[in-house]
């Protein structure tokens, strides 16, 4: 089923096994994965190294996606194979994890539906202090595809490289280059500090004052930092590059 999300005990997420390839849509650089709705959720993103998944009273993935996520090294997901170049490094790997489980399991990506092509997202606002702390955590591990939608072959044994592999800082001019070209048109750099996303827990609290921009008293950047200043009580590192 697809269309938007009418009852609050309905949320989007991603359908395992229905992976829709960009080629059908040649003229489109997006993700592009298939969305349903669903009554109750059905697992939680609990690898994530927050202390508590962000979106823990509202995710919606199945345990087996969850489980194969959580795996380390990284290889493969739904036939996307991230280690084309070798095994991603332990830090840079949390950061795909990370996008990862907010793009297959966060209800918050419903917000940022492809107006034409209900499976994909387009737009979603990242921090940019996000951008250039996954560029830093990913700036020497090798990659060969510039976006990583459209610049590779794919055939039925998954996605294949077209040119050699290079690392992330010569594929990728900053953190704004990789988050704005890596995942296609999925993600911008947002302009604000604080009305973005960073995926960590504290994007429930924020996404209101995103939504709302700029045509709401709400919608300060003063009222919108507040929620990223406040320290959880019982928290554990919100990024990765604490667990070092």
């Amino acid at each position: 089923m697809r269309g938007t999300v009418k009852r609050q005990d309905f949320f989007f997420c991603y359908s395992s096994g229905s992976y829709s390839s960009v080629h059908e849509h040649p003229s489109e650089e997006i993700s592009s994965r298939k969305w349903i709705t669903c009554k109750v959720p059905l697992g939680l993103c609990s690898f994530l190294l927050t202390g508590a998944p962000p979106w823990e009273s509202a995710s919606c993935c199945h345990a087996n996606f969850t489980q194969k996520l959580s795996d380390s090294p990284l290889i493969e997901m739904n036939n996307y194979y991230y280690n084309r170049c070798g095994n991603l490094s332990k830090r840079c790997e949390d950061y795909m994890k990370r996008i990862e489980c907010f793009y297959q399991c966060s209800p918050l990506a419903s917000h940022w539906i492809h107006p034409n092509i209900s499976e994909a997202i387009q737009h979603v606002p990242v921090c940019q202090s996000f951008c250039d702390k996954w560029f830093d955590a990913c700036h020497s591990d090798l990659i060969c595809a510039y976006n990583w939608i459209s610049d590779w072959t794919f055939d039925e044994t998954g996605n294949h490289c077209k040119n050699d592999c290079i690392p992330f800082n010569k594929m990728y001019a900053n953190g704004t280059d990789l988050c704005q070209n890596a995942w296609g048109i999925s993600f911008i750099a947002s302009s604000s500090p604080c009305r973005c996303l960073d995926f960590t827990e504290t994007d429930t609290k924020v996404i209101k004052y995103i939504l709302k921009g700029d045509n709401s008293e709400e919608s300060g950047e003063e009222e919108a930092c507040k929620p990223r200043l406040q320290k959880p009580e019982d928290k554990k590192a919100a990024d990765p590059e604490e667990h070092e």
